[in-house]
């Protein structure tokens, strides 16, 4: 299912940028609804059986946005 893989990689990256966003302008809100979505996409992607390389590179994406959010903000 490669379409399935796909949808799954634009979610993840949607998680980071929420949290990017959440984190630079201190939206508890948003935060909360970006951690929420990631045991969903670890859910669905277990589910849709997406490779382990496939979740470790969305998770891996997901992490580098938020890091990134929290670096701009220490500026």
């Amino acid at each position: 299912m490669p379409e399935v893989r796909w949808i799954f990689f634009a979610w993840a990256v949607v998680a980071g940028f929420m949290g990017m966003y959440g984190v630079r302008k201190r939206k508890m809100s948003i935060l909360i609804i970006s951690a929420v979505m990631l045991p969903v996409l670890l859910f669905t992607a277990l589910w849709c059986r997406i490779g382990l390389s496939d979740i470790s590179l969305c998770f891996c994406l997901t992490a580098f946005w938020v890091l990134y959010g929290l670096r701009k903000e220490r500026k």
